[in-house]
């Protein structure tokens, strides 16, 4: 016998938690971090990504991310301890993945000074991220003077 729409089986909600990264001191919330560790042509490459819901490639969808690859000089046994340091090379608009994004696709928030420490607190580990970054408004055709904006985050990882 077929099952009425009211008789569907109701799937549990998932619970997917969530971190609060600090933009220009405001509270955001952000799918919970993903970190990827390999080592290419000798140096080590660590990917620290939010673990996006599937709706995220929607173009409605609302939700923020982040996305930031790290290169380190050498081949590391591990990136605990380690500080990653970035600053772009000019105030221009990259055409590069890396960034957090809100609201979206719709504001982008691209590193220009950062800092991201892999440490251990309180047993576990974390990833911090601070620093500087330029907002940009993505459906501009002609991007104005990027907005200077600060960003701190606490986000815990799975260190290798």
């Amino acid at each position: 016998m077929p099952v009425k729409p009211d008789q569907q089986p109701q799937l549990a909600p998932t619970t997917r938690p969530s971190v609060i990264i600090l933009v220009d001191g405001e509270q955001r919330e952000f799918p919970p971090p993903r970190l990827v560790v390999d080592d290419r042509n000798g140096k080590t490459v660590a990917l620290l990504m939010s673990d996006d819901p599937p709706q995220a490639i929607n173009d409605d969808y609302a939700g923020n991310s982040y996305y930031i690859e790290m290169e380190f000089d050498d081949a590391l046994p591990t990136v605990r301890g380690q500080v990653w340091v970035y600053e772009a090379p000019n105030s221009d608009k990259q055409d590069s993945p890396n960034g957090i994004f809100l609201e979206g696709n719709r504001k982008q928030l691209q590193p220009f000074q950062v800092k991201v420490q892999f440490q251990q607190v309180d047993g576990g580990d974390v990833a911090w991220i601070s620093g500087t970054f330029h907002f940009y408004h993505n459906n501009d055709a002609q991007p104005s003077l990027p907005r200077v904006v600060t960003v701190t985050g606490r986000l815990p990882v799975t260190l290798p």
